[in-house]
């Protein structure tokens, strides 16, 4: 089939780690992800999670509808003081790799690119929803078309379920934000104690 495909991803990063004598040394990490049929084929699969050769989690499922519903779409994990995400494509999202919130490559917050492509939903949504609204005053006038108020109806409950998943995706969004910060502070203080 033409729409199957196989799934692979590797990062090979450095992380500042903080070592017993209180310096900072730089340690390799190697991050693979790869599907365990090794071929997808337009459905959920299983991925297995794999961190310097070394077997994390052996079941790792992709959601298409991630971050609106269900489970699965990504997974989590701290190691070496640092927090871990891995998001595997998605309906909405690009796949990869956070360290600490921020994307290997461009360096961006997982958040800021939520809110970015959920945006687009919500403005989608508003402005059908607004001419929704102004459909349905001109249908109140009886000036023209007897069919602006079945066109505005339909702009309304359009520009609604459209709205729906920006606002979803801009919740879901707050809330990775918030753990976020927490686990930012969590690392100060735990940094801290660490010097005294």
């Amino acid at each position: 089939m033409f729409l199957c495909l196989h799934h692979y991803r590797d990062w090979n990063l450095e992380l500042e780690v903080l070592s017993e004598e209180g310096k900072i040394e730089r340690t390799p990490y190697h991050v693979e992800i790869h599907s365990e049929d090794n071929i997808l084929c337009c459905q959920n699969g299983v991925h297995v999670l794999k961190v310097n050769s070394r077997l994390i989690e052996e079941k790792i499922y992709d959601n298409i509808c991630f971050p609106l519903c269900c489970k699965g779409g990504d997974y989590e994990w701290q190691d070496h003081g640092h927090y871990f995400r891995a998001e595997l494509p998605s309906l909405y999202l690009h796949d990869g790799l956070y360290v600490d919130g921020k994307e290997l490559r461009s360096q961006r917050l997982n958040t800021e690119e939520w809110k970015c492509q959920f945006s687009i939903w919500l403005i989608l949504g508003i402005i059908i929803t607004f001419l929704g609204i102004i459909f349905l005053i001109i249908d109140s006038t009886d000036c023209c078309w007897v069919g602006f108020l079945y066109l505005g109806i339909s702009c309304l409950i359009t520009g609604i379920v459209t709205t729906v998943p920006g606002l979803i995706g801009w919740y879901r969004a707050i809330n990775l934000n918030r753990k976020y910060k927490y686990l930012k502070k969590a690392n100060q203080k735990s940094d801290v104690s660490t010097i005294f």
